[in-house]
């Protein structure tokens, strides 16, 4: 439920400022690496102010979400922490970089609490369907620029690879009237990503660079289906208000 009042935009100026700061240390860091600090700046520096007293731009139910999606970022980001101390002290499954497992832990934090606080902001189905078109426009884009700025193979691979997101874009406009089944189908298909692209299973890639790869492009497909897995019908919600009604009287 949006606690929010009318806007239909999760970010404030200072947030869109803080997101600039990111994505500039990411870029600036393929030429310097200190440029990375960047990231810490705008990623933490607004949440530091504001614990701190200095910075005053969120009203309490906003800084309640935070806190929340704080809170859930922190249980998931230690679960795999200590799951990734266990599994690289206990045998050799881990062959990676300090830096790799560092980036990895990074990604899980930042990934878990943009989803719950847009979760909490917009809610299970507007955020499955928004993350939806996003990834499908996304993965199209990807497969139109990929075809043209390779070596040119005709206009049926073209089209065959660009019709491969489809089905997240048809889901993400179902997901309004049917969610629960919606949630399976998505399920079912990130279950199916996860063995087309054969994570884990590939001597091409670092365990870290498959891991954050997953992170970054199945986990927000598979927190959407459970997500939606859970979501009330229209007549669910009638209901418990007119219990609640009656309760009252």
């Amino acid at each position: 439920m949006n606690r929010h009042g009318p806007r239909s935009w999760p970010f404030s100026k200072i947030q869109v400022f803080s997101g600039i700061l990111v994505i500039a240390g990411i870029t600036l860091a393929s030429w310097n690496w200190w440029a990375f600090i960047l990231v810490a700046l705008g990623a933490f520096g607004p949440g530091i102010l504001r614990e701190c007293g200095w910075l005053h731009d969120k009203d309490e139910f906003q800084l309640q979400a935070d806190r929340r999606a704080g809170f859930h970022a922190f249980l998931v980001t230690g679960v795999v922490s200590v799951i990734l101390i266990a599994c690289q002290r206990a045998s050799d499954f881990l062959q990676t970089s300090h830096e790799g497992l560092a980036t990895l832990v990074f990604t899980v934090l930042w990934v878990t609490w943009v989803f719950s606080a847009l979760l909490d902001f917009w809610g299970p189905k507007k955020t499955a369907r928004r993350i939806l078109a996003c990834f499908g426009i996304g993965w199209m884009v990807f497969a139109i620029a990929s075809n043209v700025g390779n070596e040119w193979q005709g206009w049926q691979p073209l089209v065959l690879h660009s019709l491969l997101p489809l089905p997240f874009l048809v889901i993400a406009v179902t997901v309004e009237w049917i969610p629960r089944i919606s949630s399976l189908i998505l399920l079912g298909m990130s279950a199916y990503l996860i063995h087309f692209f054969g994570w884990f299973q590939r001597d091409n890639m670092s365990f870290a660079n498959q891991a954050i790869t997953f992170v970054l492009f199945v986990v927000p497909l598979i927190g959407c289906g459970i997500a939606l897995l859970f979501v009330k019908q229209d007549s669910e919600e009638q209901m418990d208000d007119k219990a609640l009604d009656t309760g009252k009287t």
